[in-house]
């Protein structure tokens, strides 16, 4: 009882633990459904390997129900790996061959070390690996989509956190701005100002998520941390402070004698422009986001 309801609020708590336990899910009931299919037709039932794969794919359905998915994820690929150990040559030959193909995608030392194992399947003299020999490879190809998913919930942790900071202090700045703040004769509609900016840059980040969103969904790759709920509401935040700073920045002292702009600030709207125009500063979250994945193949 205890273990379920703390897997309800994990789900809960987690924006995008929904759609990491769907996916899961379909993929160890497909695969499933898959593996009796072949122990049956090729009448592996009493085989060690076919055992351990089922009893691997219980243990991942019991930490899916748990919402613990790096084990879940761990254990499914492990039942994969197993059933290596039930292909003969041929089977070997195109799981090699669909392998090395894979392995371009990985850091350089684990595509290195991929075709020193299994060797290259086009070449006509091709001596098949051993069934240890490409769960060794495949288990190398595992291991770094293991370590991406790792880096990728430590790396949401922290957005996690900062995002909570942020918003306490996005909190405080609006009390400040409602106590603090008067409508006074040099600054008129100072107040009103703040919040038509915060609105304006909010609208900006947001539409620049927007366009980012459209053109990621037309990217081949799946990057969990670029769409990750917090990571998406810390660029729309980022965006919002960079609009309150550039203009609390063009309403100052410091640029008094510096000609920063062509044209001259004289209405509510040209600020609220500027505001907008601002907000598409969240890109700068998606470049470090896209920093930490291209690093990712450095690992």
């Amino acid at each position: 009882m205890n273990n379920r309801l703390k897997a309800l609020f994990v789900s809960m708590t987690t924006f995008d633990s929904t759609l990491r336990y769907s996916r899961l899910l379909g993929s160890l009931t497909s695969y499933e459904a898959e593996l009796d299919s072949r122990i049956k037709s090729d009448k592996f039932e009493n085989t060690a390997w076919a055992i351990e794969a089922k009893n691997l794919l219980k243990r991942s359905k019991y930490f899916l129900d748990k919402y613990k998915f790096d084990e879940a994820w761990k254990c499914f690929h492990s039942a994969q790996r197993q059933e290596i150990y039930g292909m003969n040559e041929d089977e070997r030959i195109q799981t090699c061959k669909i392998l090395i193909s894979e392995s371009g995608k990985l850091n350089k030392w684990r595509m290195d070390a991929i075709k020193k194992l299994i060797g290259n399947p086009e070449s006509e003299n091709y001596s098949v690996p051993t069934t240890t020999t490409v769960i060794r490879a495949i288990d190398l190809k595992d291991e770094h989509y293991d370590n991406i998913y790792y880096q990728n919930r430590l790396t949401a942790s922290l957005y996690r956190m900062l995002f909570l900071l942020l918003a306490i202090v996005s909190i405080l700045i609006l009390c400040f701005a409602s106590t603090c703040i008067t409508d006074s004769d040099n600054l008129p509609g100072h107040k009103t100002m703040i919040y038509g900016v915060i609105l304006f840059g909010l609208l900006g980040a947001i539409t620049s998520s927007i366009l980012f969103t459209r053109n990621q969904a037309a990217s081949s790759r799946i990057s969990e941390l670029t769409t990750n709920s917090f990571i998406v509401l810390s660029k729309i935040a980022v965006g919002v402070g960079f609009s309150i700073f550039f203009y609390f920045l063009l309403r100052s002292s410091l640029l008094d004698g510096i000609q920063l702009l062509n044209f001259t600030l004289s209405s509510d709207v040209d600020y609220y422009t500027i505001a907008f125009v601002s907000g598409f500063t969240e890109r700068i979250a998606q470049k470090a986001m896209s920093l930490i994945l291209g690093g990712e193949e450095k690992k």
